[in-house]
């Protein structure tokens, strides 16, 4: 029944190419990942060079570890940091933006970081640090994609789900939001960002917001139809967690 859904389901909804990993227990190399076909399942394991870029340009021992990727910025250490620091803080952010597609763990800890480096500062350095020492300690992470047993049989579901956080940001008073995609219960997009343009007037008026990029996301991620309808409470609750479908 999966080999029914991989080879006639999907593909009416989606664009996929036919490859070696139609065969379970098949491995591949990806653009530097590694893939590799389980019972019901992909595992896809990153290019480890991006995590070892990381350390090694951070200057982190083999000792130093973090259980947590990020930590609460202190903006009393607002002092910028000179070129040569600067330098690597870019590089390090550049190859765990690399990194964040598959490692779902240091995705909002890294987009955090990416938005300083245009002018890093010291506070932002600690935080880089606490990334690279998280890194050190949890190597071994992959993703897995999974699909849903009770999903074989029956009906294959796309569920969206976004939260949101009205003026979070401490230093702009922007929003904060995320969501994720799942296909017939395996999540196959998960996303997270800071408000663009302007803080939202009310926290009813940021959520709409939220969906609605939520929406585009899915549409854009999946190749869905033009236009989704999208269901939604009149009022949010605190902190949302919002089925869309």
């Amino acid at each position: 029944m999966l080999n029914y859904l991989i080879d006639k389901v999907i593909p009416r909804y989606c664009e996929i190419q036919s490859g070696p990993l139609e065969r379970e227990g098949v491995a591949v190399e990806v653009l530097g990942r590694r893939k590799v076909r389980l019972a019901g399942a992909i595992l896809t394991a990153p290019d480890p060079k991006h995590a070892e870029n990381i350390i090694r340009t951070l200057g982190i021992g083999p000792k130093e570890r973090s259980r947590v990727p990020s930590k609460k910025t202190d903006l009393n250490r607002d002092e910028p940091l000179n070129a040569e620091m600067a330098s690597r803080y870019r590089s390090a952010i550049g190859s765990g933006m690399y990194l964040s597609a598959d490692r779902r763990d240091i995705a909002f800890g890294i987009k955090e970081l990416a938005r300083r480096m245009a002018a890093p500062r010291q506070c932002d350095w600690d935080c880089v640090v606490v990334l690279a020492r998280y890194l050190q300690a949890h190597p071994e992470y992959v993703r897995v994609k999974a699909l849903d047993p009770n999903t074989y049989d029956g009906e294959l579901s796309l569920d969206v789900y976004s939260d949101s956080d009205w003026a979070r940001c401490a230093e702009t008073r922007r929003s904060t939001d995320s969501h994720v995609a799942y296909l017939g219960g395996a999540a196959i997009a998960v996303a997270t960002q800071t408000q663009p343009g302007l803080p939202a007037t009310c926290r009813i008026a940021w959520y709409q917001q939220s969906c609605a990029r939520s929406a585009v996301h899915l549409r854009d991620s999946t190749g869905s139809p033009k236009k989704i309808l999208v269901s939604l409470p009149l009022f949010p609750r605190c902190g949302p967690t919002v089925p869309q479908h």
